[in-house]
């Protein structure tokens, strides 16, 4: 299950997300973050053509109420 770094949506296919890997230079330890297609079009400037199209089926708890079925930001 892939949560989204931005939004906390989640999803089971990762059609169109984006996984982002970060090092921290000092530690030396490397992580990554997950972006659902609104999320790393609207950050990242990635995947615009996904995003136009995709909606987050499974939002965050925070989120309940939100349009669309789409996480609050």
């Amino acid at each position: 299950m892939l949560v989204c770094e931005q939004c906390g949506c989640s999803g089971e296919l990762g059609m169109g997300w984006v996984t982002v890997v970060r090092t921290d230079v000092e530690e030396g330890d490397a992580w990554t973050g997950e972006y659902c297609p609104p999320c790393a079009a609207a950050t990242l400037g990635r995947r615009s053509e996904a995003a136009s199209r995709y909606v987050c089926v499974w939002a965050s708890h925070e989120a309940a109420g939100a349009p669309e079925g789409r996480a609050a930001v």
